[in-house]
């Protein structure tokens, strides 16, 4: 169950046609919600794929958010990338409290 208004979940679509930009993605209250999005924008989207998507980043939090995890893009779903530990990231980034 969600609370109404808090929004947790955000992060950035990394893509294979560019490397240097990254497709930013709006706070969300749930990873299904995320997902969703994300499947939304392909769909209405001429610029990007699903094809062309190499990784998404996930974080979460408001004020000092952390990397959640590294998702793929699999049949339309995000799926974890489990080779890419978050945790060590949150260190090499300073991340962590």
């Amino acid at each position: 169950m969600t609370r109404i208004g808090f929004h947790n979940y955000h992060g950035k679509v990394l893509l294979h046609s560019d490397k240097s930009r990254a497709v930013l993605l709006p706070m969300m209250p749930t990873l299904k919600a995320l997902s969703n999005y994300i499947a939304g924008v392909l769909d209405r989207s001429w610029i990007m794929s699903p094809e062309d998507i190499r990784e998404v980043v996930v974080l979460k939090g408001r004020r000092k958010p952390k990397i959640h995890g590294y998702y793929d893009w699999v049949d339309g779903k995000l799926r974890l990338d489990k080779s890419k530990p978050a945790d060590l990231h949150n260190l090499f980034y300073g991340l962590e409290d």
